[in-house]
């Protein structure tokens, strides 16, 4: 069995706000929360105004992505990155957030963790040094053939 058919084997931990998305090469933590909550205490009101946002219109958020490391380079985090997707469109909402933020020493540094979640058409909102604020709005999947390898 190929890495993509085996990252497919999904499950789904669900709550009132929160789901978790494992596969057997790692997980994806989507939450629903309030830019109230996410981004004023970061931006200026004036930033704020940027994103366009009513600040009590539920969002969502990628919380948490992590891939195992000795699996990591193979596709899992792409795979994962689209079930997560898949999900927050189900939600519904208008706008998806996550912070880029690297674990670690072992995963990818800020500017290539960046350039993977661009690849899902997140842009960068705030710069932060060390992590960046993304978000995009109306999330869609990537085009399909794009095999690359994250």
């Amino acid at each position: 069995m190929n890495w993509y058919k085996r990252a497919q084997n999904f499950t789904y931990e669900n709550d009132e706000e929160r789901t978790e998305i494992s596969s057997p090469y790692g997980t994806v933590v989507i939450t629903e929360t309030y830019p109230r909550y996410e981004f004023l205490e970061d931006m200026s009101p004036e930033e704020f105004e940027q994103i366009g946002l009513d600040e009590d219109e539920p969002i969502t958020k990628l919380e948490h992505i992590e891939v195992d490391p000795n699996k990591r380079g193979q596709g899992y985090g792409r795979a994962l990155m689209e079930e997560a997707m898949k999900e927050v469109t189900r939600r519904g909402h208008g706008y998806v957030y996550l912070n880029a933020s690297p674990m670690g020493f072992g995963g990818l540094q800020l500017n290539d963790l960046t350039s993977f979640y661009e690849k899902f058409g997140f842009q960068v909102i705030k710069g932060q040094g060390g992590n960046n604020l993304m978000g995009i709005n109306r999330p869609q999947l990537p085009p399909e053939g794009n095999n690359e390898l994250v």
